[in-house]
């Protein structure tokens, strides 16, 4: 009974941890580094943040300086594009949504971003409106949009947000801008 209470107590204190501000802006700067595996470890830590990583990804949506990272599918593409870091960080939104579990061992040795094609849910990672590809000047709205989708959802536990997703309610489902 001890050893549950110890192992109880020292889970909570490194998830207050993991919550903290400083911890979440640490986050943040390690997504958005050029060192694929600092990459990888932050993708890592918000995917098994789950639910609570998506109002700090949502905060992060505006930001429009470019970064290069590798999104595709392994079987598409390995060419490394600059993205705005707000269209990398509305897509883990997807992903932290779209795929339940991870193997973060395996994530870690593969040469892909995120891994094997397990892990890529979206073949082609753009957001598209009218036609055309959503530009940095689009981030404002498409936030906005994630904003709104997430003050209606925020109350539903992950895995109901994981069976919507699955059921194509998603973030931007129903409006001008969808992933290509």
């Amino acid at each position: 009974m001890n050893f549950q209470r110890i192992l109880c107590v020292v889970f909570s204190i490194l998830l207050f941890i993991m919550c903290t501000p400083g911890r979440q802006n640490n986050l943040l700067d390690m997504l958005f580094n050029d060192n694929q595996d600092i990459v990888k470890r932050a993708i890592t830590a918000f995917h098994k943040m789950g639910k609570s990583a998506i109002p700090l990804l949502i905060d992060s949506i505006d930001n429009a300086r470019p970064m290069k990272i590798i999104l595709e599918s392994p079987r598409n593409s390995t060419i490394e594009i600059a993205r705005p870091r707000g269209f990398v960080a509305a897509y883990l939104i997807e992903w932290i949504l779209a795929i339940d579990h991870i193997d973060p061992d395996d994530m870690m040795k593969s040469p892909y971003l995120l891994g094997n094609d397990l892990n890529n849910y979206i073949y082609s990672p753009c957001i598209v409106i009218d036609g055309r590809e959503a530009l940095a000047e689009d981030l404002i709205v498409i936030k906005k949009l994630y904003q709104e989708w997430w003050r209606n959802n925020s109350f539903k536990e992950l895995d109901e947000l994981r069976h919507e997703w699955k059921q194509n309610i998603r973030p931007l489902s129903g409006t001008a801008f969808s992933w290509q």
